[in-house]
């Protein structure tokens, strides 16, 4: 049947090759190193697939502009054999242009939307994961035709969906980012700063944390292009009398702040600590720094760090910030809100209303901070989706423009 591929994909990798036009080229391996360094997908098959695609797009770039291929490894010469009876050469078929995606308008995604919202509606869970957060935007995104989407590009052409269910007291997550330094590695930090996890013998961090600050003591607190990790045993926010969880040996959180500030390595300006070099300026610690340097705080950075780097814009390790998410992937959010009910004991969802938020800027993360929270998952030397978190009242102040498509499950005609 050939390399069908679905549209989502060709989309994706069309953004890629126009965005990083000079660093793709012929070779697959190459181009699947990339796609893996400028994205977060984490699916081989996808990663696999787009890489393909932009393959075939460097070829038939070098095709049209009559430039040569890479050339191929060497190969040892086959031993001759006997010449054939001259015959003609069969003319060769020409190999057909790739195949144009589908174009993805509002106008498209308003009657997808249309009918994901019809009154009579009610979509099951089939086989996804019903414990999951994120299960209703799923279902959402396998109706429309798009599967769950891992990079830091929009889920569907432009426009990147969240679905929230109404009335629920839930916080939406805006994107996922893991803190400097990267690579983040978990262990050091939990070593200090964790606790028991609740089915796991070690110590984790599944922690919300905000401006105002939480009961354990942790706070954000901003300065000039870095959002700081803080942690004050005395801060306004501490709770010594909320009670521990049932892993900790300890019975409340002023228990867990007094033995914390004992431990060898805390800091109020929680730090990841590294001694030896590994591979590629990688220390044991687990992250990236300058020769000599051994403490980094934890931070993630607002805008471009290193904006002289012409390495990838802003996506790779070392330059990835919160600005390069906000313009990549928030610029036309598609916001959903979905009721549920049980039936035969298996949850099914409705959705009924949709906006349309655009013009999301850095300026209005600024001024939209004391309503944003960073929350931690991390266990098992890992962060597990360390992301960026908003409540559903607050989400349309981060955006310019509002515009409501699906009103009670009807189309909101535009005047």
């Amino acid at each position: 049947m050939g390399n069908i591929r679905p549209s989502f994909i060709k989309i994706r990798a069309r953004l890629l090759f126009e965005r990083y036009p000079d660093q793709f080229n012929e070779d697959f391996e190459h181009n699947k190193s990339l796609v893996s360094r400028y994205t977060d997908v984490n699916s081989k098959r996808m990663r696999n697939w787009i890489a393909g695609y932009v393959t075939r797009l460097v070829a038939n770039q070098y095709r049209r502009e009559g430039k040569k291929k890479t050339p191929p490894v060497p190969q040892p010469e086959p031993e001759p054999e006997p010449e054939p009876e001259p015959e003609l050469d069969p003319e060769p078929e020409p190999e057909p242009e790739p195949e144009e995606p589908v174009e993805i308008t509002l106008e498209t995604l308003i009657e997808q939307l249309a009918s994901a919202c019809e009154r009579d509606r009610w979509h099951p869970i089939e086989d996804l994961n019903p414990n999951d957060d994120g299960v209703a935007g799923q279902i959402l995104e396998r109706f429309i035709g798009v599967p769950t989407n891992n990079l830091a590009i929009p889920d569907y052409g432009i426009f990147e969906l969240k679905a929230h269910e109404m009335e629920s007291n839930a916080r939406i997550t805006l994107f996922s980012i893991s803190p400097n330094p990267r690579p983040f590695s978990s262990r050091p930090f939990t070593d200090v700063y964790g606790w028991p996890h609740p089915t796991r013998d070690e110590l984790s961090f599944y922690h919300t944390v905000t401006t105002t600050g939480s009961t354990r003591g942790f706070y954000l607190e901003l300065q000039g292009n870095q959002l700081f990790l803080r942690h004050n045993p005395n801060h306004p926010s501490v709770n010594r009398e909320h009670n521990a969880t049932d892993q900790e040996e300890y019975d409340t959180h002023g228990d867990y702040i007094d033995q914390l500030v004992e431990r060898e390595g805390y800091s109020n300006q929680p730090v990841l600590r590294s001694e030896n070099a590994g591979r590629r300026g990688i220390r044991e610690g687990g992250f990236r720094n300058p020769p000599g340097e051994t403490v980094c705080e934890i931070h993630w950075n607002l805008a471009d760090p290193n904006p002289s780097c012409s390495c990838c814009g802003g996506f790779c390790l070392d330059c990835m910030n919160i600005e390069t998410r906000i313009v990549s992937k928030l610029q036309y959010t598609v916001y959903v809100e979905y009721t549920t009910r049980i039936r035969n004991g298996e949850t099914q969802y409705r959705f009924c209303n949709a906006w349309l938020l655009t013009s999301f800027s850095l300026d209005n993360f600024r001024a939209n901070l004391d309503t944003l929270v960073m929350e931690f998952r991390l266990y098992g030397g890992r962060d597990h989706g360390s992301a960026c978190r908003i409540n559903s009242n607050d989400i349309e102040n981060l955006f310019e423009t509002t515009r409501q498509l699906i009103r009670d499950h009807e189309v909101v005609e535009q005047q």
